[in-house]
C-alpha cells in the first residue's frame, strides 16, 4: 500500500465546471492525497465556446503539475490504464466510487455529483 498517494485533477470547461473541479480537488486533498492541477486545457483547447481559466491553481492553494508530472501520467495512462494495478488508476465522474486505488491517480470530470 502506498502512503502518499498522488492525484492529478484536470481543470477545464466554463466557470461552473471549474468550481466543481476545484472543490473535488480540495475533497481529495482533505483525504490526504497529494494533489496537482492540470490546467493545460486552456492553452490548447479549440473549444467552440471561448472559455477562460477563471482561477489559477495557486488561488486555491494548489500547485500546477510540472511537465515531468504530466509526462508520467501520460505514459501511465497509455501503458497501465487497462492493467487495473495498484500503481495507476484513472477516474471519471461515472467510475469514481469514493475510493482511490493507485499510487498515481488521474481524475477527469465535472464532479457535480456528491461522491458515494
Amino acid at each position: 500500500m502506498y502512503l502518499n498517494k498522488k492525484a492529478l485533477v484536470k481543470i477545464y470547461g466554463g466557470f461552473g465546471n471549474q468550481l466543481f473541479q476545484y472543490c473535488f480537488a480540495n475533497y481529495l486533498r482533505r483525504n490526504k492525497l497529494n494533489v496537482r492541477i492540470n490546467n493545460y486545457w486552456f492553452k490548447s483547447s479549440n473549444d467552440k465556446y471561448s472559455r477562460k481559466e477563471i482561477f489559477s491553481p495557486e488561488f486555491y492553494g494548489f500547485r500546477k503539475a510540472s511537465s515531468f508530472n504530466l509526462r508520467l501520467y501520460e505514459y501511465s495512462d497509455r501503458y497501465l490504464r487497462d492493467n487495473k494495478g495498484s500503481f495507476y488508476s484513472y477516474y471519471e465522474d461515472e467510475n469514481y466510487k469514493n475510493k482511490v486505488h493507485g499510487y498515481l491517480n488521474a481524475f477527469v470530470g465535472i464532479w457535480q455529483e456528491k461522491p458515494i
